[in-house]
């Protein structure tokens, strides 16, 4: 008797059944290079190490980061282009930035970045997935303090440095010249920097106000007045103080130079979440400011600070 057969051929395989997608290198320069090209500015070691480590996820090991910074610093821009380097079409990688802690995780997505991601609750249900190998998971935050240790040992971590006077000038000059003013000085970019408190997404918003208002009134706004204009129109004056800072240290100075959080909060009448995420870390590296147990210490001001 004839045996019967299932099938004429080979069933084709299911689309599940395939083996998993892996990201292959389309950009014929390394991430470092890509990434420079395209235009992200400073942060050399993070470049240079993770040029490595992205290699070594084409060579078939995948990673966890932790991506680390001060808002405005660059780590969803930065990461942004670590995922359209390794996976160019788009397909295989998904952002997420949690609603209510939660994230609609997609566990067919091989690349994971997760943006604000103190935010996250039940963060044990990812660990298991973050040591199997088979995802690359990104988080960005500048609320460390808010991670569980388990979460951030499960990745490599990324502290971004401090961005300098030089690298600011580098950031905003791309924003003048595209509004027609790419014949500003580098002495008066620099100079200008110095209102941005070293921070590039402040210091480009900056800039495009400025921009503007060049090219509006540019009879009776020049370089060289516009710093005068930066104090009356935007409220910044040297060295990036705000009214929120001045605020603060005459708060400071009126209590004999020691305070209470809480007591700066009702005296400034201003969201607490603004004096510990912008007023307080611009004051302490500027060397004004000191927290410890006893309260807030103004360690010293001057008028004009540089």
């Amino acid at each position: 008797m004839k045996k019967l057969k299932l099938y004429d051929s080979k069933p084709e395989k299911r689309k599940e059944d395939l083996e998993p997608w892996k990201p292959e290198k389309y950009i014929p320069v390394g991430f470092e290079n890509f990434a420079v090209t395209d235009g992200f500015i400073a942060q050399e070691k993070i470049l240079k190490e993770l040029d490595l480590f992205v290699e070594d996820i084409f060579d078939g090991t995948y990673h966890n980061f932790l991506f680390q910074a001060y808002s405005g610093y660059g780590k969803t821009v930065l990461a942004e282009r670590m995922i359209r380097y390794l996976d160019a079409d788009g397909e295989h990688s998904q952002l997420y930035i949690p609603t209510d802690g939660l994230i609609p995780f997609d566990k067919k997505k091989t690349i994971h970045f997760i943006d604000e991601a103190h935010q996250l609750k039940d963060v044990e249900q990812f660990y298991p997935l973050m040591l199997s190998g088979k995802y690359i998971f990104i988080l960005a935050t500048n609320e460390f303090d808010k991670l569980k240790e388990p979460l951030v040992n499960r990745c490599i971590p990324f502290v971004f440095e401090p961005y300098t006077l030089d690298d600011i000038t580098k950031i905003i000059r791309p924003v003048f010249e595209k509004r027609g003013l790419g014949k500003l000085s580098d002495d008066w970019l620099y100079e200008f920097a110095g209102y941005g408190r070293n921070n590039p997404r402040i210091s480009k918003t900056n800039a495009l106000r400025i921009a503007l208002l060049l090219n509006k009134d540019s009879d009776t706004i020049t370089a060289e007045n516009v710093f005068g204009v930066i104090k009356e129109y935007l409220n910044i004056e040297r060295g990036g103080f705000n009214h929120y800072d001045r605020n603060y240290i005459e708060c400071l100075e009126k209590c004999g130079g020691t305070a209470s959080l809480a007591l700066l909060e009702s005296l400034m009448q201003v969201p607490k979440n603004i004096i510990t995420k912008e007023v307080e870390p611009f004051l302490i590296g500027r060397g004004l400011l000191r927290i410890s147990r006893t309260g807030r210490t103004l360690l010293r001001f001057e008028e004009n600070p540089t």
